[in-house]
């Protein structure tokens, strides 16, 4: 029969990605850099030829704009390599609103044609007369064929591990390296347990409704963007602008509240200039706020690499991201809850691992801790807390004893730590809270 490769490619995929790229410019092809797809990922040479040359400009610091593509394709005389001046006008005009299902099938077909090309050499390789001692040639088409293999997905896709002597040297070297791997806190009480926030670890921070989970992570969020660590928030729960006035209410010290629209009668003159000023101190961190009702394990993946894409050559790269909450990611057609779930939890601490930065994941707990005599939480009480407790680094369950025993003190919370690698569990960061905003503090 014929060669299959032939029908391995969408030339309506490749399209869409080039239409898609056109209409957002740099943001667009950088996104799609961060879902991992490159030149050689193209089949039709002209679409390759456009990627290429998009590619240049956006290094350049020039346009995508369709009108400028064409006239300077028609100048510069290479219209007939990218395809001719009209199918160039015509890509932008059906481009997709979302991109990250064109690139994976593109990317796919690209690795399905290169396992073809591979299987043709190792079918070459096998049918080959053996010349002098069998075993040796056999040995070295095995070397080969692990060769090609390897090169299946391209550099860095298969990790190749490193010896004891490697690693020893690495870690050796890793004393007197400049800067740190961790994050502060900026609750002295928690890093005396937990020395901080790593990159390549997932936290859990877990509680049941009231026990102040989210302006808890919104806290650890304000005080890594203030020691200049840009950090991403996906919000599932509270629109991004409702999110932007909780950061800003705990800078400023005015009561969130207050600040919402049913709210804002309540407040002074001194309030409202207090608001200005952290609002101005608030524009120069380091934070990005992205919300969305309903997101998956692939739409947080590409928010994390999009972020880090666009911010890797800057004084602040990505170092953390937040998923508030994981409740609200959205499972698979079929999928069962508590599978949806260890997915999801598995999917984020490989994230952190691949982009070398901290997740922090918000989480519920069921009922059942309110069903115990003294309503602490345990890390049992967490929904599918068998996975979380294997993939996770750090599991934190918040408790507010007030909120069970009208006579404890209201400003206490405690962060009980459920679960840490290589670490104490079961002890508990002492903390306060300012209820009107959120903001958390150590207990003295």
């Amino acid at each position: 029969g014929g060669c299959p490769v032939s029908e391995l490619h969408s030339r309506k995929a490749e399209q869409q990605i080039l239409g898609y790229c056109m209409i957002n410019g740099a943001e667009g092809l950088i996104y799609a850099q961060s879902l991992g797809l490159g030149g050689l990922d193209f089949y039709y040479s002209h679409h390759r030829a456009c990627w290429l040359w998009f590619c240049q400009r956006i290094e350049a610091g020039q346009s995508l704009e369709m009108t400028l593509i064409v006239t300077e394709a028609a100048h510069s005389g290479r219209a007939e390599d990218l395809g001719g001046l009209a199918y160039l006008s015509d890509l932008p005009e059906d481009a997709p609103l979302l991109l990250d299902e064109w690139v994976e099938r593109v990317r796919s077909l690209a690795t399905c044609r290169r396992l073809y090309q591979y299987s043709q050499r190792i079918a070459t390789l096998a049918t080959a007369p053996l010349h002098g001692r069998p075993g040796a040639a056999v040995a070295e088409r095995l070397a080969t064929a692990g060769s090609e293999f390897l090169s299946v997905e391209g550099a860095g896709a298969c990790s190749e591990g490193e010896t004891a002597d490697e690693g020893a040297a690495a870690l050796i070297a890793s004393l007197d390296a400049p800067g740190q791997s961790y994050v502060p806190t900026g609750l002295r009480n928690l890093d005396a347990y937990c020395d901080g926030l790593g990159a390549g670890e997932l936290w859990v921070l877990a509680g049941r409704s009231s026990m102040g989970k989210s302006v808890g992570a919104v806290s650890l969020l304000l005080s890594a963007a203030q020691q200049g660590q840009r950090v991403a928030l996906a919000s599932l729960e509270m629109p991004a602008r409702e999110q932007h006035a909780r950061f800003i209410s705990q800078i400023c010290g005015v009561a969130y509240r207050d600040m919402s629209p049913k709210g804002r009668h309540r407040l002074s003159h001194a309030d409202r200039q207090a608001i200005q000023r952290g609002a101005q101190r608030y524009s120069t961190l380091p934070i990005h706020i992205r919300d969305q009702q309903v997101y998956s394990l692939r739409d947080i993946e590409s928010y994390a690499r999009r972020q880090q894409m666009l911010h890797r050559n800057t004084e602040h790269p990505l170092r953390g991201l937040c998923v508030d909450y994981l409740g609200l990611m959205q499972a698979a057609p079929g999928e069962r809850r508590h599978e949806a779930a260890g997915r999801w939890i598995a999917g984020l601490k490989a994230l952190a691992k691949e982009l070398g930065i901290w997740v922090l994941c918000l989480a519920q707990i069921n009922r059942a801790a309110e069903g115990l005599t003294d309503s602490v939480p345990r890390i049992s009480n967490l929904a599918d807390s068998t996975m979380v407790e294997n993939t996770a680094d750090v599991v934190i369950l918040c408790y507010r004893r007030h909120y069970y025993d009208r006579t404890a003190d209201p400003s206490e919370v405690d962060w009980i730590i459920g679960k840490q690698r290589g670490g104490d569990r079961g002890v508990i960061a002492a903390l306060r809270w300012h209820a009107p905003t959120g903001r958390h503090f150590d207990r003295r």
